[in-house]
């Protein structure tokens, strides 16, 4: 098999995996839904709080991921403008123009073609974490406000493996 074909099929497998825990997550998610129902509870919005979303990026190439990296970026305000207004600008999921250490940081890597050196408390309270490549081997995704609305938490989590298969 050529470097392509293996790549491929190391990509479609790890898509079939992904794909099973996608769906574990959606049916967590609605099972918690309807425990809340249940129960009448609520999630209360804060400022303080946001809901994090890790994507396993442990099996992509370094190439796919430098490429899934880039590809958040260049969507990254058309995102952001899809949340609530208060996490534009907040500290704790800064987007890569208000934090441009995490795109030094990403073009150092690039050019060292080494990815570890993106595991960096610095980047930790950005918009993409990075630094959780190195403790989780996912990208950790930190945008979203806290709310109760489960099923724009699956949307957000189903985008977001999207984009990684882009």
């Amino acid at each position: 098999q050529t470097d392509s074909a293996i790549a491929e099929d190391k990509l479609r497998r790890a898509h079939q995996e992904d794909t099973a825990s996608l769906l574990n997550v959606v049916k967590a998610l609605k099972e918690l839904k309807s425990a809340f129902e249940e129960r009448g509870s609520r999630i209360d919005q804060s400022s303080r709080t946001g809901v994090h979303i890790h994507v396993n990026v442990g099996d992509l190439t370094t190439a796919q991921l430098f490429n899934f990296i880039c590809t958040f970026i260049i969507f990254e305000r058309s995102f952001l403008n899809l949340c609530d207004p208060s996490r534009r600008g907040n500290h704790f999921c800064l987007r890569s123009g208000d934090a441009e250490f995490s795109i030094h940081t990403l073009k150092e890597a690039a050019r060292k073609e080494d990815f570890k050196g993106l595991a960096n408390e610095d980047v930790r309270y950005s918009a993409m974490n990075t630094n959780s490549l190195q403790k989780y081997g996912s990208l950790e995704f930190r945008f979203m406000e806290s709310h109760g609305d489960l099923d724009k938490i699956i949307f957000w989590c189903q985008m977001l493996e999207r984009l990684k298969l882009f």
